[in-house]
C-alpha cells in the first residue's frame, strides 16, 4: 500500500486519485493528514502538497484540487522527456515534473469547457479551442501515458511491480436517429422530400423515393441484418457492437421514425438479440425527455437502459450528464469531436464524469469516443485505414479501449462510401 500525505482531503482529490490508482492501475492507496503517521510509516509513501517535507518523496500540488468552482488557469506546455504536460512543478524535488494529479482532473473533468468560448454551428464545443488540439496531443491519450509513465517512477523507487487495470477493448457504436429513409417517415417529412426533389429535378432520387413507397425496392437505410452480420462474424473477442435508436417525439429538429412504429420496434428488438442496444437521446434532452426516451426504451425491450449518446455528439457539459444522472447507472458514449479523430477528454479508458458545479462525481460513465466516422467518411479509403491503425496502436500500447461511432445513415448503399469496408477493418474481416 502507498501512503500519500495530504494538508487536507478534497473531493476532487478522492476522484482523480481513485481514478488514477484503481481504474488506469491496481494499486492500493491511503491518504492521511496526520503528518506523524506519514513520517513513522516504513512502506511506500509520498508527500501531495506545494512543498517537500524533509527528505520524503514528493509530487507537486499546483492548487486546482483544492479549489471550489471555476477559476481561469494558464495552461503552459513543456516536456516530460517526449511527453507534453502542463502545471509544471514549482519544486525541484518532486518526483515528476508537474502535478499529474491536476492535469489528469483538468482533462478528465473538461474544466475548459466550463470557460467562456465560441461554438460551432450546432452549438458544440470546438475541437480547436481545446488544450490538447492546440498543443498537438489530441490524438494520444495523454492522460494513460503520464500514468504508465508515473508507474515506471514509483515501480523504480520502491522497487515493486505496479500492474495495469485493463486490457485492449473495442466497441462500435452505431448512431440510429433516423431508421428509414422514405419509409414509415411522417406525411409531412415525405412532402418535405418530393417538392425537394422536383424543385432540385432529381429524377433518379424522385424514382428511388416512389420505388420504395410503393414496396418494389428496399428502403436505403434498411441495413440492420447487413451489420448484424458483420458484427457476428468477427472472431475478435474483445469487440462488441452497439445500436443507439432514437426514442424522442418526432419533430422538425427531431426527425425520424416513430417510437410506436411496430416495424421499428420490431427492428430494435431484433438488434437486440445480436447487440448492446440504447437510447440515442435528442438534442438539448432536459430530465424529463431523457427520462422518458428512457422509460419508452425499457417498456419496449423489457431491458434495463444501460447506454446512451446524444445525437450529433451535441454534449453540451455538464448540463448533458447532469440530466441524463437521473437515469442511475448509465455508460455515456457522447465525449468526442464529430469532425477530428482524437480524445476529447485525453483518455481512452472510461471514467466518472465530475460535475463541478457541484463537486461531484456522478453516476454517469463516460466511455471517450476516438473516432466518429463523420471526421474520416469523405477521404481515401487508404487514409480512412491510416487513421484506424494510428489510433488503433496508442490505444493498444496502453491497454486502452477503442470505441468508434458511425452513424446508421453511413450505410445508405447510394451513397458509395467506404462506411462497409471501414466498419469490416475495425472488425478484422
Amino acid at each position: 500500500m502507498i501512503l500519500i500525505y495530504c494538508s487536507n482531503i478534497t473531493s476532487r482529490k478522492e476522484y482523480v486519485f481513485r481514478h488514477v490508482f484503481k481504474r488506469i492501475l491496481e494499486v492500493e492507496y491511503k491518504f492521511t493528514t496526520e503528518l506523524n503517521e506519514f513520517v513513522g510509516y516504513s512502506g511506500p509513501k509520498f508527500s501531495y502538497t506545494q512543498k517537500t517535507i524533509g527528505q520524503e518523496m514528493s509530487i507537486y500540488a499546483e492548487g486546482l484540487l483544492d479549489e471550489v468552482g471555476i477559476d481561469l488557469h494558464e495552461v503552459e506546455i513543456s516536456y516530460w522527456d517526449e511527453l507534453p504536460v502542463f502545471f509544471q512543478s514549482l519544486d525541484h524535488e518532486s518526483i515528476v515534473p508537474f502535478d499529474l494529479f491536476s492535469a489528469v482532473f483538468y482533462l478528465l473533468s473538461r474544466y475548459e469547457e466550463y470557460l467562456p468560448q465560441m461554438k460551432d454551428e450546432l452549438g458544440r464545443f470546438k475541437a480547436q479551442d481545446s488544450v490538447a488540439y492546440q498543443n498537438d496531443f489530441l490524438k494520444l491519450p495523454i492522460i494513460e501515458l503520464w500514468v504508465i509513465k508515473f508507474k515506471t517512477v514509483l515501480e523504480a523507487k520502491f522497487d515493486f511491480t505496479i500492474e495495469l487495470a485493463n486490457e485492449y477493448k473495442q466497441v462500435t457504436v452505431i448512431d440510429t436517429p433516423i431508421y428509414f429513409k422514405y419509409r414509415s417517415r411522417s406525411w409531412i417529412t415525405k412532402w418535405e422530400m418530393f417538392i425537394s426533389y422536383v424543385k432540385k429535378f432529381s429524377i433518379y432520387k424522385l424514382i428511388l423515393f416512389f420505388s420504395v413507397l410503393l414496396r418494389f425496392k428496399k428502403d436505403p437505410f434498411d441495413n440492420l441484418d447487413d451489420l448484424l452480420k458483420i458484427f457476428t462474424s468477427t472472431n475478435q473477442t474483445e469487440s462488441k457492437s452497439l445500436f443507439l435508436f432514437n426514442l424522442g417525439n418526432i419533430t422538425r429538429d427531431n426527425p425520424g421514425v416513430s417510437y410506436r412504429n411496430h416495424t421499428y420496434k420490431i427492428a430494435i428488438k431484433h438488434a437486440a438479440d445480436y447487440s448492446d442496444i440504447g437510447v440515442l437521446a435528442r438534442i438539448n434532452s432536459s430530465e424529463e425527455q431523457a427520462i422518458l426516451q428512457a422509460t419508452r426504451f425499457e417498456k419496449n425491450t423489457h431491458r434495463i437502459l444501460k447506454f446512451v449518446r446524444v445525437n450529433k455528439s451535441k454534449l453540451e457539459v455538464p448540463h448533458f450528464y447532469r440530466n441524463i444522472s437521473g437515469l442511475g447507472k448509465v455508460n455515456d458514449y457522447s465525449m468526442c469531436f464529430e469532425n477530428v479523430v482524437g480524445f476529447r477528454a485525453g483518455t481512452s479508458l472510461p471514467f466518472y464524469f465530475y460535475d463541478l458545479d457541484y463537486e461531484i462525481q456522478t453516476p454517469v460513465l463516460v466511455h471517450p469516443v476516438a473516432i466518429h466516422y463523420s471526421s474520416l467518411v469523405n477521404k481515401m479509403l487508404a487514409s480512412q485505414r491510416i487513421a484506424l491503425k494510428q489510433i488503433v496502436h496508442q490505444i493498444k500500447a496502453v491497454h486502452g479501449h477503442l470505441n468508434i461511432v458511425m452513424n446508421y445513415d453511413h450505410f445508405d448503399k447510394e451513397l458509395g462510401n467506404h462506411s462497409y469496408t471501414f466498419l469490416k477493418d475495425i472488425h478484422g474481416i
